[in-house]
């Protein structure tokens, strides 16, 4: 039985509105068509008990009341849900008025069906038909109650007790009250909690979208920085080359002068002889360390170019020909700006260092001694200018400790140094990229962590340790 009730009621449309406005029309419809049935009944039971005093409405027109609403019900089944809506709430007017205007407007029965009226409208049409109906039914009950007072009179029924039938009509309005706030309530609490659903789902779909976005973003972000580097590398490759293609001049010039003097020499000059022999030794030899260099510089740069997910094959390296390496590469630099390095070891032995890939060690001492440099461009007044080295080794770990008394690094700056493209150096000098590069190796290659220390116009201590 139940549930042909609920299958009766049940709205068809999708929207939810109208939803909503189907579900109570449907429900108002079928208990009025269940109550008018019991009324009808009852005034089928009235009509002989009470012969020629019965006074109440007679059953041909009450039934035709039940078959208006049975239609109302029909035209809401197929959909006319508005049409229904404002055809229901015009036979509740009429019904008032024609209650008020036959037996009173102050008779309990016209009161509670004006009530029921104003409520209907607020909740099937909206708020602004409330108002509007609740004006005209105010003005309806004013005429009603001037006619009860000029036409009508003192009413019988208010001299007499009180009947069933007064009961029964009585409750059912009660009841359609009711009926309507707990509708009207249980509606509004679908809708909050149907908001709050999809409040939560919004708020869940923004989070989502907002991790999706930053890993995009710090893939993006990866792979330029992936790109930089590589242009980074090759930027530095060039000017580095410079300073090697400039000293790899001076022994090809001691060759050609050494080999000239050769050519001149005759057989009592051996004294000549040897000594320009012994000086185009010494720099064939300087030129094929130089040489080497170049090669080494250029297998680094082929290295440092493989992709992130490319493994690493660990390999032995000394730290201290790292170093010695890296000097001899930025020997140049350092004489331009009239820079002396002075390292230093604490805790090594003889044993090379075990490391995953001595590339990744020579990048980070090459862009923080490169940047040492740097630091003491912008004062040239200073009489000494040293840069300190100190590759420190314990059983846990190696540290690598590059200090400068340069220019030093602003406060403000501090905390954007490790960040892609800033810089503080001229754009001849900086791509921004060094210490991004140093910070990438240092913690995400090599499994260790950046210390850094500076202060503007006293210099730049950083210190990077990792494990071995």
């Amino acid at each position: 039985m139940q549930r042909r009730v609920i299958a009766l009621i049940r709205p068809k449309s999708t929207d939810e509105d109208t939803h909503r406005e189907e579900l109570i029309l449907n429900t108002i419809l079928l208990t009025s068509i269940a109550l008018l049935l019991v009324l009808d009944a009852t005034i089928l039971y009235n009509l002989p008990a009470f012969g020629a005093a019965y006074q109440g409405v007679h059953f041909i027109p009450f039934t035709i009341i039940l078959a208006i609403f049975a239609s109302l019900f029909v035209l809401s089944r197929r959909g006319k849900v508005r049409l229904a809506s404002y055809l229901l709430i015009s036979f509740y007017i009429i019904g008032t008025i024609y209650c008020g205007y036959e037996w009173g407007a102050s008779l309990p029965a016209t009161l509670l069906t004006t009530t029921l009226v104003i409520i209907t409208s607020s909740i099937l049409i909206g708020t602004r038909c409330g108002m509007i109906v609740s004006v005209a039914m105010v003005c309806i009950l004013s005429y009603l109650g001037f006619h009860e007072y000029k036409v009508l009179g003192v009413q019988a029924w208010k001299y007499t007790t009180i009947s069933t039938t007064d009961i029964i009509t009585y409750s059912g309005i009660f009841f359609f009250i009711t009926l309507l706030s707990w509708l009207s309530n249980r509606e509004i609490e679908n809708s909050l909690k149907r908001a709050r659903k999809s409040e939560g789902e919004l708020r869940t779909e923004r989070d989502n979208l907002e991790m999706t976005v930053t890993e995009r973003t710090e893939s993006l972000r990866k792979m330029q920085l992936d790109q930089m580097v590589y242009l980074s590398r090759s930027a530095e490759f060039g000017e580095l080359s410079r300073g090697l293609f400039h000293d790899l001049m001076t022994p090809l010039v001691s060759i050609s002068l050494g080999i000239d003097a050769l050519g001149k020499t005759s057989s009592p000059e051996v004294r000549t002889l040897r000594e320009s022999l012994s000086k185009t030794i010494e720099a064939s030899n300087r030129m094929g360390e130089f040489m080497s260099t170049v090669r080494k510089t250029m297998r680094s740069s082929e290295s440092s170019l493989q992709p992130a997910t490319a493994p690493q094959l660990e390999k032995t390296c000394d730290l201290k020909e790292s170093l010695e390496y890296i000097l001899q590469i930025l020997g140049y630099k350092m004489r331009n700006a009239d820079v002396k390095v002075i390292h230093e070891y604490i805790g090594f032995n003889e044993n090379p260092i075990i490391c995953k890939d001595h590339v990744l060690i020579e990048r980070i001492l090459l862009n923080l001694i490169s940047n040492a440099i740097d630091s003491y461009a912008s004062l040239p007044e200073l009489d000494e200018k040293k840069i300190e080295v100190c590759l420190s080794k314990s059983e846990e770990c190696i540290e690598i400790q590059v200090s400068d008394h340069g220019c030093g690094i602003p406060k403000q700056n501090m905390k954007q140094i490790f960040n892609p493209f800033f810089t503080t150096k001229s754009n001849e000098r900086g791509s921004g990229l060094g210490l991004t590069i140093v910070k990438t190796i240092a913690e995400k290659d090599l499994g260790g962590t950046v210390g850094i220390k500076s202060e503007a116009g006293k210099g730049t201590d950083i210190q990077i340790t990792f494990p071995h």
